[in-house]
């Protein structure tokens, strides 16, 4: 197979990567060409395959809708990242974490039982 031909395959699966993570947010092309600041027409023509996205466009896809650009790329890992992964811990979190791992098993499960009982308030 031709690089060029290798070439079409990843960018279609791109496009077709692009559909499924619009779908799996349940947004409409529109609610996401906003979301990523990208122009309405623009990501038509992405998902029509008519044209291919370029390095800004996938930067915005991945940056603000967190879109794992590994799995936009190439098919492989999560289609998302966590928003926690993108942001720095704050000391405080810091000092929440290494308590948290100086804790035996059962005070840790007691703590995350606690943790989804206040997250739901």
């Amino acid at each position: 197979m031709s690089s060029f031909c290798q070439y079409r395959s990843v960018q279609v699966n791109i496009n077709q990567r692009l559909k499924e993570a619009i779908n799996s947010q349940n947004m409409t092309i529109k609610a996401f060409s906003e979301l990523v600041d990208i122009p309405y027409r623009s990501l038509q023509n992405y998902l029509r395959e008519e044209r291919d996205p370029n390095v800004d466009a996938l930067s915005k896809i991945c940056g603000k809708a967190n879109v794992n650009l590994n799995w936009l790329l190439t098919g492989k890992g999560d289609m998302f990242v966590s928003k926690i992964e993108n942001a720095a811990l704050t000391s405080y979190e810091v000092d929440l974490i290494e308590n948290f791992r100086k804790c035996d098993d059962k005070s840790q499960a007691a703590i995350m039982s606690a943790l989804a009982i206040l997250s739901k308030e």
